[in-house]
């Protein structure tokens, strides 16, 4: 496929994940923010909480401080030289299904979809990043984890290349994503995730880790 193909193939991609960001904007009320499972008695007795069949309540908290982290946001920046920048997120993560393999260990299918723009001073669109997810995660007594396929296209100058009839080269990230979380602190969870692309990388960093 040439690179005009590809690129089309993206852009259509982001098109949908963009949809898909816009209806869970729209269904936010079926998002909830999934309560403190470091104590799973307390979980698996929370009447309130509904972590099985269609459309559950999420048992993957998410890790608000990576900036990549599905949410709704709005961020104004300014750099050293005064010059600022709006940066606008939006997107959520959707558990579709939640089973139980025994009566200590909960796993959901779940997907993500969430952009990530940033706007100058000017209104014109600098940069876009668009995600796409499908994943399994699950609880046991004492930790979280997440088994992902995560699709990531990025577009940085899009407008301006345009503008200028110059070919745009398109970005993208393909990888496994694997994730823990545990309750090593009181009030706090630990995070860990390995990433390991395998299509459409920069062949110098093919792995991540965060934590």
């Amino acid at each position: 496929m040439n690179q005009a193909g590809i690129a089309s193939g993206h852009r259509a991609f982001c098109v949908l994940v963009s949809v898909v960001a816009c209806a869970l904007t729209m269904c936010g009320t079926l998002v909830a923010q999934s309560p403190d499972v470091s104590s799973h008695d307390d979980f698996i007795v929370d009447e309130t909480f509904n972590d099985l069949g269609w459309l559950p309540d999420s048992i993957w908290q998410l890790p608000l401080a990576h900036p990549r982290t599905p949410r709704f946001q709005v961020k104004q920046i300014w750099d050293e030289n005064g010059d600022s920048a709006t940066d606008i997120s939006a997107g959520a993560l959707i558990p579709l299904f939640g089973f139980r393999f025994n009566d200590r260990v909960i796993t959901q299918l779940a997907v993500t979809g969430a952009i990530f723009s940033r706007f100058d001073e000017s209104g014109d669109l600098v940069a876009e990043d668009y995600l796409g997810a499908v994943q399994l995660q699950g609880t046991n007594e004492w930790m979280q984890w997440r088994v992902a396929y995560e699709h990531l296209s990025s577009h940085l100058g899009d407008e301006i290349i345009e503008s200028q009839s110059a070919r745009r080269i398109s970005y993208f990230r393909d990888e496994i994503v694997l994730g823990a979380s545990l309750p090593l602190f009181e009030n706090g969870r630990s995070y860990f995730q390995f990433g390991q692309a395998f299509n459409g990388f920069d062949d110098r960093e093919p792995t991540r880790f965060n934590s």
